[in-house]
């Protein structure tokens, strides 16, 4: 009313609903043979034994846990392709940085 006198809205109510509760992240599957054989051929295979095999196992764990995220209904965002659960198509790190080109 103080803000516009004339209107005949007289009085408000609310009534604040909680938001639905957010769904679990999916726990990471172990990577199958097809995440494995991948990793491998990603790496580099001039790297010292202990750090390609830590690369290796980092990628094919990454590529388990990219491949749950779409199966949960996740998407690609089209900026960086990083698998993601959020909404909107932008990943959330994303969609912080406006008005930057994609790619």
């Amino acid at each position: 009313s103080q803000a516009l006198p004339s209107s005949r809205i007289r009085r408000l109510r609310f009534h604040v609903r909680p938001e639905p509760p957010t769904p679990p992240p999916p726990s990471p599957p172990t990577p199958e043979e097809e995440d494995w054989q991948a990793a491998e051929q990603a790496v580099p295979n001039d790297l010292p034994e202990t750090l390609w095999a830590r690369l290796v196992r980092l990628a094919a764990w990454a590529r388990a846990r990219e491949r749950a995220i779409l199966a949960a209904g996740g998407r690609r965002c089209p900026r960086c392709g990083i698998a993601h659960l959020g909404e909107g198509e932008l990943c959330s790190l994303c969609a912080l940085v406006e008005g930057e080109p994609e790619g």
